[in-house]
C-alpha cells in the first residue's frame, strides 16, 4: 500500500496525459501498481479484514476464556497456567504456553476484554486536619565534588493546602525524623493528625494484620502536642499520595534546577547541605505563589499561599509551642550500681545497670529514658531549679541526692498534656 499523497500524484500526473512508464519513472512506482491504482478508485480505502494466524488458543471456547481472563484478572501469568491446566482437563496433557503468547492472543481476539482500571477514590480533608510526613532520597552533585553524594530530605505536606517544609538530614535516624517533625510544627502550626510512614523510628509494627504499634519516642511527642499520630499502609504509597508526588516534584524540580545553575555558568556554588537547604527554601517560596489547587469548593483553584491562608485558622499555635516542641536526645549509659546522673539528679535505674540508654530532653524539663530500640522505661520532669544551674548530664553535689525509680512506677503525666488537648476540644 502506497501513502495517499502518491495515489494523488499518479492520478494528477494521468490526468496531464503522462504515459504509466513516464509516470512511474518519475514517482518510483512499478506500471502495474499504477495501473491497479488508477483502475480500482477506492483502493486503499477499504480496510481489508485481520487476517490471524492459527494458535493453540483457538481450542479454548469464547466463554471459557472469558470467564477464565475475569476470573484471573486479566493477569496473563495466571492465565497461562489456567490454561494449560483447562487443556490437561480436556485430554491434552501435553499443552503449554508463554505468557507473552497470551497477551498477544488476548490483545488481538480480545481487544474489549480488559479489566476497567478502578475510579480512584476522592481524597478530602479538612482545613488543619492532616500533615502527611516521609523522607525521600535524592542524588546531587555538590560544587567541587566529582560524583554525586546521596542526600536525605525530609519532607512534609499539609494536606489541605499542600504547604511544604523540607529540610536536609544527615541520615534517616529517629533523631532525624522528630528533628523534622518539630521544625515543621513550630513553623507552620499543629494539625490534629500526622500520616507517617511504617519506618522503625515512628512504628514499630505496620497496620496489617492489626492495628499501628507506634514508637514510644514519637508517642511521646505526639502526646505533648496533643496530635494523632496514623501510619500509612504498608507498601501502599497512595495511602499518602500528597507528599509521595511531592517528593517526584521536589527530584524532578528544585533538585534538578539546582543541579542545572551549579553546572551551568551562572556562577551558583553550593558547596554544603546547608547551601542546598538554603536553595530549596528560596524554591519553596517562588512555587507557593505559582502552583494552582484545586479549592475546597470543587469548582476554583488557589495558591498555595491562599489555601494556607485559610487553613491556618484551623491550626494550633500554643504558647508554650517553643518548649513543647524542643527537643534533644542524649545517649546515656548505666553504672554498674544502676545510677544514671541528668541535670544535677541521681536516678537509679538498678533493673537496667551496665546498659546503654537515650534520654530524650524537651526544653521544659520533660524527659523520656528508652533503651537503644525504643522501649519505655521512665518518663519524669526535671525542676526548673536543676534546669538552670546544671547541664544535662551534671552530677549532683552530693551523693546521697538521687531519685529511686521502682519497677513498676508509672510515667508521670505530662504537665502540657490536658493543656493542648483542651485547646483541641475549644477548637
Amino acid at each position: 500500500m502506497i501513502p495517499d499523497i502518491t495515489v494523488q500524484r499518479l492520478r494528477r500526473l494521468r490526468a496531464e496525459g503522462f504515459s504509466l512508464r513516464k509516470i512511474s519513472s518519475t514517482t518510483g512506482v512499478s506500471v502495474n501498481t499504477i495501473r491497479s491504482y488508477l483502475s480500482q478508485p477506492n483502493k486503499g480505502l477499504v480496510p481489508k479484514p485481520t487476517q490471524f494466524r492459527k494458535s493453540r488458543l483457538d481450542a479454548i471456547p469464547r466463554e471459557d476464556y472469558e470467564s477464565m481472563y475475569s476470573a484471573c484478572r486479566g493477569n496473563y501469568a495466571a492465565l497461562a497456567l489456567a490454561f494449560a491446566l483447562f487443556m490437561k482437563e480436556k485430554g491434552n496433557p501435553d499443552f503449554s504456553i508463554s505468557r507473552s503468547a497470551v497477551r498477544r492472543y488476548s490483545l488481538s481476539r480480545y481487544p474489549d476484554l480488559k479489566q476497567p482500571a478502578p475510579e480512584p477514590a476522592p481524597f478530602f480533608v479538612e482545613p488543619g486536619q492532616q500533615l502527611q510526613i516521609d523522607f525521600v532520597e535524592c542524588r546531587f552533585q555538590f560544587t567541587g565534588d566529582a560524583q554525586p553524594s546521596k542526600i536525605k530530605v525530609f519532607e512534609a505536606i499539609y494536606s489541605y493546602s499542600r504547604r511544604a517544609f523540607i529540610l536536609i538530614c544527615p541520615d534517616l535516624s529517629q533523631k532525624s525524623w522528630l528533628t523534622g517533625i518539630v521544625r515543621c510544627l513550630s513553623k507552620w502550626g499543629i494539625p490534629r493528625q500526622i500520616l507517617c510512614d511504617n519506618d522503625a523510628g515512628l512504628v514499630r509494627r505496620g497496620i496489617h494484620p492489626g492495628k499501628a504499634k507506634f514508637n514510644p519516642r514519637f508517642c511521646w511527642l505526639c502526646d505533648s502536642i496533643g496530635v494523632n499520630p496514623k501510619a500509612c499502609r504498608p507498601l501502599t504509597p497512595r495511602t499518602k499520595g500528597r507528599v509521595e508526588r511531592f517528593g517526584g516534584t521536589l527530584k524532578s524540580n528544585a533538585i534538578a534546577v539546582a543541579q542545572a545553575l551549579i553546572n551551568s555558568s551562572s556562577g551558583r556554588e553550593i558547596r554544603t547541605n546547608e547551601q542546598l537547604q538554603e536553595f530549596v527554601d528560596e524554591w519553596l517560596v517562588l512555587t507557593a505563589k505559582q502552583l494552582r489547587f484545586l479549592h475546597h469548593d470543587g469548582k476554583t483553584k488557589a495558591s498555595e499561599d491562599e489555601l494556607y491562608e485559610i487553613e491556618r485558622k484551623f491550626l494550633l499555635f500554643p504558647e508554650k509551642l517553643s518548649s513543647l516542641l524542643n527537643v534533644s536526645t542524649y545517649p546515656i549509659h548505666v553504672s554498674a550500681h544502676g545510677s544514671v546522673y541528668l541535670h544535677g539528679l541521681r536516678f537509679l535505674l538498678t533493673r537496667h545497670a551496665n546498659q546503654d540508654l537515650e534520654v530524650t530532653f524537651r526544653a521544659d524539663g520533660a524527659f523520656f529514658i528508652t533503651t537503644q530500640s525504643g522501649t519505655p522505661v521512665f518518663q519524669s520532669q526535671i525542676p526548673d531549679e536543676n534546669l538552670s544551674k546544671y547541664r544535662w548530664n551534671d552530677r549532683p553535689p552530693q551523693a546521697s541526692q538521687y531519685t529511686e525509680i521502682p519497677a513498676q512506677t508509672q510515667p508521670e503525666t505530662d504537665p502540657y498534656l490536658e493543656y493542648v488537648k483542651q485547646l483541641l476540644l475549644e477548637e
